[in-house]
């Protein structure tokens, strides 16, 4: 027998019991009261007999109406019980459904046999209210599955949203890094391409370099108005004659000191030694700097007279951009003039600012950040900017 029958089977022999025992009780209280019906009227009467039969028969029904409330009651909280097992049990196997997916029709037939069963245990009697209790059990059956799959869509929907957002965050930084590696790389390649450029203007100038300036003035120039440079470019030339004067007549058949011999084919520059006398072979003098500077030192010269102007390590930033191009920030230079401060207002903001140029040539290179208006731009008080048009690269000195 199965276990759905069991609890129809001892309600049912329990009822049976409670039945039997009431017609036993019945039959005692009965005879009990017929004998004592008798005693009494032999020795009593009629009236007494009657009496107490009516209180008996009174108290019999009493005991009838509680013995059959009760089974009554017991049969109802069985079948609430019933039920709730019954929910409890549908709950799991859907759920075993939804996890498995399999074995749902035998489920489903264990189910449909149950309810036939307890269909056909309940009696003719009980067939409109079982109709109404089954009703509302699918009723309910199918709220409790509607709110159990809202439930599982909107963990689904949260489930999505996460992984959505996780795909952004991992996009968002998959970018990033190749923007910085694209950046980094650019930079790089910009970098060499420069260095190679300036090493080719290099080799092509040849390997003379006319650096005119001398040890006195390694040097920043104090103020200047920006109208003067003619004047200071003709009392560098005096001073330069004078020197070479005296040391000529100092060692006499000798070159000056500072001054090397170069057999290379170039021409005199006539326009500035105009007292120096034409030898047969064709000679360039060249001022090196070998004194203060190693001897293989990557530097900054003038592209247009190769004085040195700055050491590597004073550079600062390659990020600049003049009215020329790019332009370089570097800490400190060398042969190298400074006009009179003014104001101006540059990409980054409000600055003073003055020309700064070349003590050989006299060419405008860049200008010195004499004072920044703002607090972030502080840095580049005392800093200057040379124009990368202005200036190459030297690798080495030979």
């Amino acid at each position: 027998m199965k276990k759905q029958n069991r609890g129809v089977v001892v309600v049912a022999v329990g009822v049976v019991v409670a039945v039997v025992v009431v017609v036993v009780v019945a039959v005692v209280v009965a005879v009990v009261v017929v004998v004592v019906a008798v005693v009494v009227v032999m020795a009593v009467g009629v009236v007494v007999v009657v009496g107490v039969a009516g209180v008996v028969v009174g108290v019999g029904v009493v005991v009838v109406v509680v013995v059959v409330v009760m089974v009554v009651v017991v049969w109802g909280w069985w079948r609430k019980k019933k039920k709730k097992k019954k929910k409890k049990k549908k709950k799991k196997r859907r759920k075993g459904r939804r996890r498995g997916g399999g074995g749902g029709e035998e489920e489903e037939e264990e189910e449909e046999e149950e309810e036939e069963e307890e269909r056909g245990g309940g009696g003719g009697g009980g067939e409109g209210g079982g109709e109404e209790e089954e009703e509302e059990e699918e009723e309910e059956e199918k709220e409790e599955v509607e709110e159990e799959e809202g439930k599982e869509e909107e963990e689904k929907k949260k489930k999505k949203k996460k992984k959505k957002k996780k795909k952004k965050k991992k996009k968002e930084e998959e970018k990033k890094k190749k923007k910085k590696k694209v950046e980094e790389e650019v930079e790089e390649e910009v970098e060499e391409e420069e260095f190679e450029e300036e090493e080719g203007e290099g080799e092509e100038g040849g390997r003379v370099r006319v650096l005119e300036c001398l040890a006195p003035w390694l040097c920043i120039s104090a103020a200047r108005p920006v109208g003067s440079v003619g004047s200071g470019a003709a009392r560098h030339n005096q001073q330069e004659g004078q020197q070479e004067q005296q040391q000529q007549e100092q060692h006499p058949g000798e070159p000056a000191a500072g001054w090397l011999r170069d057999t290379r084919t170039t021409a005199p520059d006539r326009s500035r030694r105009p007292h120096s006398a034409p030898a047969p072979i064709t000679a360039t003098m060249v001022k090196t700097f070998q004194a203060y500077l190693p001897s293989c030192h990557r530097t900054y010269s003038c592209i247009h007279c190769r004085a040195h102007l700055a050491n590597h390590d004073e550079l600062i930033s390659k990020s600049f951009q003049g009215s020329q191009g790019r332009a370089y920030l570097f800490n400190s230079v060398v042969n190298v003039g400074c006009g009179p401060a003014e104001e101006r207002v540059l990409l980054t903001g409000l600055h003073a600012v003055a020309d700064i140029y070349c003590e050989c040539c006299k060419t405008t290179l860049g200008w010195k950040y004499e004072h920044a208006f703002e607090s972030s731009q502080k840095y580049k008080e005392g800093k200057y900017i040379i124009e990368l048009a202005h200036m190459i690269k030297d690798n080495g000195w030979d």
